[in-house]
């Protein structure tokens, strides 16, 4: 499945940059490495007018799990 234009459009506007590789993505999340570290997108309120967002950088624990810490916050408005 190809990456939709608007989802990649979200992620420039979140790093402020292109220079991201998107890992994946499914209905409410996005998976992007950015500058060597791990960070996922979770969508909020998602209508056809905009997308509440929540960046987070992806934390290893150190035992097999991981958790987010909470980086910043938006919104996207759909063209």
């Amino acid at each position: 499945m190809s990456l939709p234009k608007q989802l990649l459009n979200l992620t420039k506007e979140v790093f402020g940059s292109d220079e991201f590789l998107i890992e994946d993505w499914d209905l409410d999340r996005v998976y992007v490495t950015y500058e060597s570290k791990e960070y996922t997108i979770r969508m909020w309120d998602i209508t056809d007018s905009r997308v509440d967002w929540t960046l987070f950088r992806d934390v290893d624990n150190g035992d097999g799990t991981w958790h987010g810490e909470r980086q910043k916050e938006g919104v996207f408005k759909i063209k």
